[in-house]
């Protein structure tokens, strides 16, 4: 899983980290957590084992205009009929399927940040 790449020692603040944040990634993995940020963006934590990552799919409104808003649009429209996200957060145990760009977030110690940042894609393997 992406948890276990190597953070890069300096993120540039005007440039993807290439490779990693230039690919479309595929995870599959156990949704544990989802909640509807403050800011509009859908956040989900998902884990693989002991690996845990974040994937978070923007508010619509801060991505119109963009080339990809129709797939981030459909994956929006999937996570909040699939998981209901709300402001509290919700407790899941759902196996799901996340495509998406990679993103190098904050981290907090021990971890890499890597993320999912746009979700481009979502669909759940089970209920």
């Amino acid at each position: 899983m992406i948890a276990k790449l190597p953070r890069p020692s300096r993120l540039k603040r005007d440039a993807r980290e290439v490779p990693f944040e230039a690919t479309v990634w595929r995870v599959r993995a156990e949704v544990v957590e989802v909640k509807a940020r403050p800011d509009g963006d859908f956040y989900l934590v998902l884990r693989d084992g002991v690996d845990q990552i974040v994937a978070e799919a923007p508010n619509q409104k801060a991505c119109s205009g963009s080339v990809l808003s129709r797939q981030m649009d459909e994956a929006r429209d999937a996570i909040g009929s699939a998981l209901h996200p709300q402001e509290l957060g919700r407790d899941l145990n759902m196996q799901v399927e996340v495509t998406g760009i990679g993103f190098f977030g904050t981290a907090p110690k021990g971890q890499n940040g890597a993320r999912i940042m746009p979700i481009l894609g979502f669909r759940v393997l089970n209920r």
